[in-house]
């Protein structure tokens, strides 16, 4: 059957993978885009989908392109690293998702599927599953450091319009991937910036995260699009530390590197030193309170609810950064020397 599909966020990297997933699926894919005549935009026409300009703030905007819609995927938000930038983080990306569950409500839309982060979620404190971080974990509040960090506050905020709409009965499925790395990460972003970072830095801190394929992600939006709404599901592929990352990296270019793995106290320290100066001391380095999530996760991110469940099968975390790497080496983003037989494949 097909779907006809709106999709916000679409010229980022990963509504842009769920847009052309959709479309090559054989759905009726609308994109709302700030700049419709941009080069994300113009790729996107390209693929058959309908790009339309338009705010997600302009309410007539939204409700014109809602009509008839069978599914909305929300994957827009406001994010950089920028430390001026946070107070409109932390103001843009809730009222992003407020406009547009608003607009799906007055539409009667049938399924709404939100794309948020699973960086909203901290590990379980106590019980059975002390240390784990999955989809019944508990989300970080203003009593946590974490929530000085404006991307993790921001899409706790986003998530609580996402709460207030399941409330007033719009029909909400929430999908919430980790870092997500893939082919066509064109920014790069914060992913794919992390992952050229344990590349090529020296000095790392020693912690442990969460990744995903961003056409893991697409795939699971398309399977929960034909589920019954309203359901929740982290997307983890592997949790591995930043040293199996690097070996992984070093496998795959055949470059061996030098490294000094951080410890985690001494991360704490210098970012905390470099928050007293402003960050002039290293610009490049994100504040304490965006690090505490990193920092916090040394457990098991459990993705069981994410795929599995919807049944399908992650892709290995080495298919992932091969394919990433061969692919930014292919459109002349990396130099060659720091790709290795990795690029020599492409």
């Amino acid at each position: 059957m097909t779907v006809r599909f709106l999709v916000t966020g679409g010229t980022g990297f990963v509504g842009g993978w769920v847009a052309r997933t959709a479309a090559a699926s054989g759905h009726e894919v609308i994109v709302l885009a700030r700049d419709p005549e941009g080069p994300a935009a113009t790729m996107l026409a390209a693929a058959g989908i309908d790009v339309r300009g338009a705010d997600l703030n302009d309410g007539p905007a939204l409700d014109a392109a809602l009509d008839a819609v069978d599914v909305v995927v929300h994957a827009a938000a406001t994010y950089s690293l920028a430390r001026a930038a946070e107070p409109g983080m932390l103001r843009e990306t809730p009222a992003l998702s407020r406009s547009v569950l608003e607009a799906a409500g007055r539409a009667g839309t049938p399924h709404v599927i939100d794309i948020s982060s699973a960086i909203i979620f901290k590990p379980h404190e106590s019980g059975t599953r002390v240390g784990t971080t999955d989809i019944d974990s508990p989300r970080w509040g203003p009593s946590d450091l974490a929530w000085d960090d404006p991307y993790l506050a921001s899409k706790v905020l986003a998530g609580q319009e996402t709460g207030k709409a399941r409330g007033l009965g719009l029909s909400v499925s929430s999908v919430h991937p980790v870092l997500v790395t893939g082919p066509e990460d064109r920014g790069p972003g914060t992913s794919g910036g992390l992952l050229l970072s344990l590349l090529d830095d020296r000095a790392l801190p020693d912690v442990t995260a969460g990744w995903c394929d961003v056409r893991d992600v697409a795939d699971a939006v398309l399977a929960v699009a034909g589920r019954p709404p309203g359901q929740r599901y982290l997307i983890a592929a592997e949790t591995l530390s930043f040293r199996v990352v690097c070996r992984t990296l070093e496998r795959l270019t055949g470059r061996r590197k030098r490294r000094f793995f951080m410890p985690r106290a001494l991360v704490k320290a210098v970012a905390r030193l470099n928050d007293l100066t402003g960050g002039s001391l290293d610009a490049s380095i994100p504040t304490r309170a965006s690090l505490e999530y990193l920092l916090t996760t040394r457990g098991r991110i459990d993705g069981s609810s994410g795929l599995p469940a919807l049944g399908l099968s992650y892709r290995p975390f080495e298919t992932t950064v091969s394919d990433t790497l061969e692919w930014w080496a292919r459109n002349g983003m990396l130099d060659p020397a720091l790709v290795g037989r990795a690029g020599a494949r492409s």
